[in-house]
């Protein structure tokens, strides 16, 4: 939501959102997708965030890698469409007969389930003749003609430490892709050139690889590029468009232009008017302009919107976020935290 010849992106960030300008990971969940898929994925850990990630350039594919500092896990994962099994149960066991040259003398084998959903485990006491104790547990998915193969480990493991896997594994869930902004304006007109949606998505891949670089320069280049061709023709699903409206403001940001900043999250208002990210950051890069007055009223607004975040997603707490740090002592600012924290 993994990677020889595939584009990184980054369709999909940190479920609970972050800071326009601090870039602070503010949570433990994170949702995953490929574009043709018609769910995204939501996975939950101690302290999970997203690594890195892998799309192909068909949409259809992609390869994923989170940590969990807190937990001391690793996970990864495959999204693809399915075709040689058909049941969590078949791909468990497809998984298992396959094999893989990196599993050293494997112990504690055990094919199980964790819910309804079948799993692989075994514990690997050695690595390259190095003592690990590393637990392994493959649990698969198959939802909507597509299978996810994931994959969790953790070196010392411990008998007390099964939670942890378990507790992951029943975090999953897939949610249905609502239908966009772009699916919004084609009602009543001809289907879009999947040319231009090809390209749209290509210049999306492309900037999420240079955000996630934290090459801001040419994320603002190659976002723009993809809004230029949304704005011809609409064809980015809907958290898709949010996304990168918020990427390249975020990008304008860390870069210290927040005025072009606010003037993309404006662009983003004009078109979604409810999205509360968009008056968070728009209220980010008033702070940083020292202007509290406007700061606060798109607080205010963002959290009068709070319901209509992406779901799986939670507004930042402002009290936290370096941003607004210059005006923690200010009596109205903290008037309104007070406000915030009590609804």
């Amino acid at each position: 939501m993994k990677r020889v010849g595939f584009v990184l992106l980054l369709i999909l960030i940190p479920a609970l959102t972050q800071s326009a300008y601090s870039q602070k990971s503010e949570g433990s969940s994170v949702r995953l997708t490929v574009p043709r898929a018609p769910w995204t994925m939501f996975i939950s850990g101690e302290t999970l965030v997203l690594d890195s990630q892998e799309i192909k350039p068909d949409g259809d594919q992609g390869y994923f890698m989170l940590t969990d500092e807190k937990a001391q896990m690793f996970a990864s994962l495959f999204i693809e469409p399915v075709d040689k099994c058909n049941t969590s149960k078949d791909c468990r066991d497809m998984v298992w007969k396959s094999g893989n040259p990196s599993w050293q003398s494997p112990r504690n084998v055990r094919l199980s389930q964790i819910g309804e959903i079948s799993t692989l485990e075994f514990l690997m006491p050695e690595f390259q003749g190095k003592p690990v104790r590393q637990q392994h547990v493959y649990a698969e998915f198959v939802v909507d003609g597509y299978w996810v193969d994931l994959h969790l480990s953790k070196v010392l493991y411990q008998e007390r430490d099964h939670s942890l896997f378990e507790n992951m594994v029943k975090s999953v869930r897939f949610e249905p892709k609502k239908a966009g902004l772009a699916d919004d304006k084609r009602k009543g007109q001809p289907r879009p050139d999947g040319r231009i949606a090809e390209e749209a998505m290509q210049f999306v891949a492309q900037a999420s690889a240079a955000y996630v670089k934290q090459d801001y320069k040419t994320a603002i280049r190659l976002y723009s590029k993809a809004l230029d061709l949304e704005r011809k023709q609409p064809t980015l699903e809907k958290n898709i468009w949010r996304v990168v409206v918020d990427n390249l403001g975020i990008s304008y940001g860390i870069s210290g232009d927040n005025k072009k900043a606010k003037e993309v999250f404006e662009y983003g208002l004009s078109k979604d008017a409810t999205y509360p990210m968009f008056y968070y950051n728009i209220a980010c890069a008033h702070a940083e302009m020292n202007d509290l007055d406007n700061a606060i009223t798109n607080l205010r607004l963002a959290f009068s919107y709070k319901a209509n975040m992406i779901p799986g997603e939670q507004i930042p707490d402002p009290s936290g976020d370096s941003s607004f740090a210059r005006f923690l002592s200010n009596p109205r600012f903290r008037k309104l935290l007070d406000e915030i924290s009590s609804k």
